[in-house]
């Protein structure tokens, strides 16, 4: 039977159970006249098809986001059928339990080890970090090597304790991937691989699969190879920690800071070049939370840093040449693809763009493949600087190149990736948290004659298509969790008294970012996001979709309100278990009250055709 988020509610001398993330039946409980201090909380129930059921877990207030996020986790299946109350996983089987229990004391195939512990390695990760699975070195070459560098970048070695076909394997391939929601992770792998074993900690020797990649003094990749190594860390850092370092706030001591900005002037170069080649350059920032005991306490948009631009350059030269190097073999393999957008999305999206007043570039009367991404890099690239000399569209012009490009997701076979502008490309770097990592270990161990396992117990071309189907429905909840955690800061902020607006007298200028037929989606506090129903537009005006779905055109006076536009928003509710936030325009008409046909059917059916972006997964 499946679990539901529920709030427990008291009627009468009884207590009753009603779903918190979406409408439902009251879910009568068995225990209910025990329950009564409870009245009030978010708890797990348990209920069969005739809304009988039992509590399993009292998450905590309905006031802490942390409990909501828990909730929904286990709503979605993601912590089993019987969570471990208060653990951040459900208890393992009984098969991957006695698997943890056999794992080895010591690392597994040290004979076939290079020993890289004299090297100087670190790890670079957000502040909360649990699992470790990369670390990076830089050696400088000799004076008369040819060439000027070599870049060490190290992955735990997840194989070596999860064979193909073992219980935890099985488990791994079914999760496909972690689920990541503010505060809470539901991991792929046991806490005892995933935060210990595997864990790149400093000062502790670690068993890792590693790329060395020689590179010129421009930073082209000569060559590669590839070796089963045993590190040990010699610092764990934070993006934040290295970006202070780059800007002189802080040093970590001598030697580290010398390497640090090493890497990042080589990591620049690999930048450059990855992007005359074609690649998509576009750094849309992304909502960082800051969490208190209850709610988040700030959220702030957090663009891509130089720590971050440095990690990910070295991950995508990794990626890049393990992929590469299967796919010269024949070897099997699981490669990200992204296909070439097509030229029809294409042309809509420069039609688009020339109906909101956007420079866009010249269009070929006939191209497709490489072509056509081309195009989209250069429009991306316009877009963005358009808005940021306009001053409008900084949100919502980005995501419109987006669109017209098609979804990156896992074969067995290789193809092109197009926003990355190169022809073989796989996941390896990421193996704790992601199952296509782990079939390329497996394969490239066995390629280079130092593993033995098959990459995967079924046939890849199923274990693909089953982990793409399982990250989209991933991001869907990863967007979900986001905005309700967001309505769990804009909501307390609003009942705590504390100032609201730009100028905390409650008025917001917000830019729309999407439109329906119903009504406006607004950015406002640069991470909050809400709807203005049309009807609300203005008193005595009324206000309809135009023909290109852009612009929203009083009848009366044919004022049009464009996609990218400011505009000045009050706040009017804030509903945190679905986090949807009802505006209302300054000058515009009240809101009314809400009826079973008002905006929250509209709204959730809006929100579906105007989801913000993927977040980018290389």
């Amino acid at each position: 039977m499946p679990l539901v988020c529920c709030q427990l509610v008291r009627k009468g001398r009884f207590v009753v159970a009603e779903p918190w993330f979406e409408p439902g039946n009251t879910i009568t409980l068995g225990d209910a006249k025990r329950r009564g201090g409870d009245a009030g909380k978010l708890a797990l129930v348990q209920a069969s098809k005739k809304h009988v059921g039992h509590v399993v877990e009292v998450l905590g207030s309905v006031d802490s986001m942390h409990a909501a996020m828990r909730g929904l986790l286990a709503e979605a299946g993601l912590l089993g059928n019987v969570p471990a109350p208060n653990q951040p996983f459900g208890e393992p089987s009984r098969a991957v339990r006695a698997q943890l229990d056999e794992l080895p004391a010591e690392i597994p195939h040290l004979a076939d080890r290079e020993d890289c512990r004299s090297d100087l390695v670190l790890t670079i990760d957000p502040p909360t970090a649990k699992d470790h699975d990369d670390a990076l070195g830089l050696v400088v070459a000799p004076d008369d090597a040819d060439h000027a560098w070599t870049l060490a970048v190290h992955i735990a070695d997840v194989s070596a304790y999860v064979p193909t076909g073992s219980p935890i394997d099985i488990e791994a391939e079914q999760k496909a991937m972690s689920a990541y929601v503010p505060g809470a992770v539901a991991p792929m792998l046991p806490h005892e691989l995933s935060s210990d074993l595997c864990s790149l900690r400093p000062g502790v020797d670690r068993g890792c699969v590693s790329v060395f990649a020689d590179l010129a003094d421009d930073g082209e990749v000569l060559r590669v190879r590839f070796a089963r190594t045993l590190i040990r860390s010699a610092r764990r850092l934070s993006y934040d920690q290295v970006d202070e370092v780059f800007e002189g706030k802080t040093s970590v001591d001598g030697i580290v800071d010398a390497q640090l900005h090493l890497l990042d002037k080589v990591t620049q170069l690999l930048r450059l070049r990855r992007l005359k080649r074609g690649a998509l350059d576009m750094s849309l920032p992304e909502v960082e939370l800051t969490l208190g005991e209850l709610d988040p306490e700030e959220a702030r948009l957090a663009p891509e840093s130089p720590s971050h631009r440095l990690v990910e350059e070295c991950m995508l030269v990794a990626n890049d040449a393990v992929g590469a190097r299967l796919a010269q073999a024949q070897a099997p393999g699981m490669w990200r693809v992204h296909d070439h957008p097509e030229a029809e999305s294409i042309r809509a999206m420069v039609k688009t763009f020339e109906q909101l007043g956007v420079p866009t570039p010249p269009l070929p009367d006939d191209f497709g493949g490489t072509e056509a991404a081309r195009i989209a890099a250069a429009a991306a690239k316009l877009a963005q600087d358009y808005a940021e000399k306009a001053g409008r569209g900084r949100r919502s012009f980005a995501p419109r190149v987006l669109r017209a490009l098609q979804r990156a997701e896992y074969r067995a076979r290789t193809g092109p990736h197009s926003g990355l502008a190169t022809e073989h490309y796989a996941h390896f770097t990421s193996p704790i948290r992601r199952y296509p990592d782990l079939v390329v270990h497996r394969s490239l161990l066995q390629l280079l004659g130092i593993g033995t396992d098959a990459p995967a117990s079924g046939d890849i071309t199923t274990i693909a298509s089953h982990v793409s189907s399982v990250e989209r429905e991933l991001q869907q909840l990863e967007r979900r969790a986001d905005r309700i955690a967001i309505s769990y800061l804009l909501h307390r902020r609003m009942h705590a008294g504390d100032p609201m607006g730009d100028e905390g007298e409650g008025v917001w200028t917000g830019e729309v970012v999407g439109m329906v037929g119903g009504g406006l989606f607004v950015r406002f506090g640069e991470v909050f996001e809400g709807f203005v129903p049309a009807r609300t537009l203005a008193p005595d005006e009324r206000y309809e979709l135009d023909d290109f779905g852009l612009a929203m055109v009083g009848t009366k006076s044919g004022h049009q309100i464009r996609l990218g536009d400011p505009i000045d928003v009050y706040v009017d509710k804030v509903d945190r278990s679905t986090g949807k936030v009802d505006l209302r325009r300054t000058g515009g008409k009240p809101a009314p009250a809400r009826t079973k046909e008002d905006p929250a059917a509209i709204q959730r059916r809006a929100r579906r055709q105007s989801q913000p972006p993927q977040r980018r997964r290389r």
